[in-house]
C-alpha cells in the first residue's frame, strides 16, 4: 500500500482503529477533549470528567492520546512518531497504572500493514498483518506470537458507503466472536454474538454533531440478553480544527 493511500484515512493508525471499529474523524481535526459522565452524583446531576485528549499533526495524524479512569485519573499515555518511508510508525504506549509500557511498530509494505508488537525488554511478542483492499481499507487481519504460532484472524465486511458493518473474530482457542454495526441518522449500533460473554448490544446515538460529521454529545446505552446493563453513559466533545497544507 502507498504512502498516499494510508495518509488519506488519514495515517496508519487511523486506518487500523477504524478496522476495530472506530469511526474515522472527518475534517482538518487539531485536537479533540472527550469527557464523561459514568455515573449521577447525590442530587441526580451528571458531572463530566476528563475522559481523553487526542493531538493531531498537520497532516491530520494522531501524535498523542492520553485516557483518563472514571475518576479522572490519567492512565494511559499513546505517543506516535512518524518516519520517512520505508521507516515503521513507532506507537509508543504507556500504562501509569500498571507502571509498564510497550511498543508497536507499523511498516506499511504492498497490501500489508505489518505491526509488531515489543514489549519493554525490547522483545518482540507478537506480529499482527493487516492485509488492504485496492482502496486502501483493511480487510483482514492474521495474528502470530513471536514463535509464528497462529493466534486468530479477524475479517471485515463493508457497506456500499465504505462504512464498516461486520467483524468476525476467530481466536485459536475460543468461539466465533461475529461484530455487527448498523447505522441510523443519528446512531449506530454494535452487536456482539458469540464469545464468552455471549450477546449484547450497545446503541451510541449522537444527540449532537457538528458540521463536518464529528459528534459533539453521545449517550451509550448497553444491553444484554434484551435487558438494559447499568446506565446510560454520556459523552460531550471539544473539537478544534486546524488550518492544514492540502
Amino acid at each position: 500500500m502507498d504512502e498516499q493511500k494510508i495518509r488519506a484515512v488519514p495515517g496508519v493508525i487511523a486506518a487500523i482503529e477504524a478496522f476495530w471499529g472506530e469511526p474515522t474523524k472527518p475534517g482538518r481535526v487539531k485536537t479533540i477533549i472527550t469527557r464523561c459522565a459514568p455515573d449521577r452524583d447525590e442530587a441526580g446531576a451528571v458531572p463530566f470528567i476528563d475522559h481523553e485528549r487526542e493531538e493531531f499533526d498537520q497532516l491530520g495524524r494522531l501524535v498523542e492520546r492520553l485516557r483518563y479512569d472514571d475518576d479522572g485519573t490519567l492512565y494511559r499515555r499513546e505517543r506516535v512518531v512518524y518516519a520517512t518511508t520505508g521507516r515503521p510508525v513507532r506507537h509508543f504506549i504507556e500504562l501509569l497504572d500498571e507502571s509498564c509500557s510497550f511498543e508497536w511498530r507499523y511498516l506499511a509494505d504492498g497490501p500489508f500493514i505489518w505491526a509488531s508488537l515489543i514489549e519493554a525488554d525490547k522483545n518482540k511478542a507478537a506480529v499482527w498483518g493487516y492485509r488492504l483492499d485496492a482502496i486502501g481499507r483493511i480487510i483482514e487481519c492474521s495474528q502470530e506470537d513471536s514463535n509464528g504460532r497462529f493466534l486468530g484472524r479477524t475479517r471485515a465486511g463493508y457497506d456500499g458507503s465504505g462504512r464498516l458493518i461486520e467483524l468476525v473474530c476467530q481466536d485459536i482457542d475460543a468461539p466465533e466472536l461475529r461484530h455487527l454495526f448498523e447505522y441510523g441518522e443519528c446512531y449506530r449500533k454494535i452487536s456482539w454474538d458469540g464469545g464468552p460473554a455471549g450477546s449484547s448490544i450497545c446503541i451510541e446515538r449522537y444527540d449532537e454533531v457538528d458540521q463536518n460529521g464529528n459528534w459533539l454529545c453521545l449517550t451509550e446505552l448497553t444491553y444484554r440478553d434484551g435487558r438494559e446493563v447499568g446506565e446510560a453513559t454520556r459523552y460531550e466533545r471539544e473539537t478544534e480544527y486546524g488550518i492544514f497544507p492540502q
